[in-house]
């Protein structure tokens, strides 16, 4: 059985600035979102461990691209 390939990230230049605002406008957005998933039961000790694990995540892609 053939896997499906992942479709190819497009390249968007991007000054240090605009990343960083980009950053923070994901940031905010996720930030809502467990606030939400808190607010329906979700256990936020759990929560706090994604949160960590995906600001990292977000962290290590800036420094990636040279912007972090």
């Amino acid at each position: 059985m053939k896997t499906p390939t992942e479709p190819e990230i497009p390249f968007l230049p991007m000054d240090a600035y605009s990343a960083q605002e980009a950053f923070d406008w994901t940031r905010q957005d996720m930030m809502r979102t467990f606030f939400c998933l808190i607010r329906s039961g979700v256990d936020p000790q759990i929560l706090r461990g994604e949160i960590n694990c995906t600001i990292n995540a977000m962290r290590g892609a800036l420094q990636l691209e040279g912007l972090g």
